[in-house]
């Protein structure tokens, strides 16, 4: 169990979509209540990174290299949109499935919660695609806050 008292950090997951935007505008006002930075985390999935190569080793440096520059953009649009609302942010990237990685940063980090986007699918599609912010919501040690897309971005 987290001791909230003491834990000053909120961790939100970022893919660079309009869905974690809305976590991120979510998330600057809870930690605006709760006077807590935010940790934005982009988790590299390795899974992705060896489909990008069909199967050849050659090209798995250059896939990673890719989405590490995707990562670090993301997470730098993140920070700014943080620093424009006036909260405070740092960020991390790293590798592995994102659902178990963003609950490990957060167990690691001692965080408060975990704010997490939403596409809002739900039934087969979510079944098909698979669902981050469900793998986060099993996962996590600590609250788990999912922010539901606008009705403009479910359509």
């Amino acid at each position: 169990m987290v001791d909230n008292a003491a834990s000053s950090s909120i961790v939100v997951a970022i893919d660079g979509s309009v869905f974690s935007d809305r976590a991120v505008d979510a998330a600057v006002e809870v930690a605006r209540a709760f006077n807590a930075e935010l940790l934005l985390c982009h988790a590299i999935d390795t899974a992705k990174a060896g489909r990008m190569t069909l199967g050849d080793p050659a090209l798995l440096e250059g896939s990673y290299k890719a989405l590490e520059e995707d990562g670090d953009a993301f997470l730098r649009d993140a920070s700014e949109r943080v620093t424009r609302a006036g909260g405070r942010a740092r960020t991390k990237l790293v590798y592995g499935d994102p659902a178990d990685e963003i609950s490990n940063v957060a167990r690691h980090e001692r965080a408060r919660m975990i704010v997490v986007g939403t596409h809002g699918r739900a039934g087969i599609s979510q079944l098909l695609l698979g669902s981050v912010a469900a793998g986060i919501v099993r996962n996590a040690a600590v609250p788990v806050m999912v922010v539901p897309p606008t009705g403009e971005a479910r359509r």
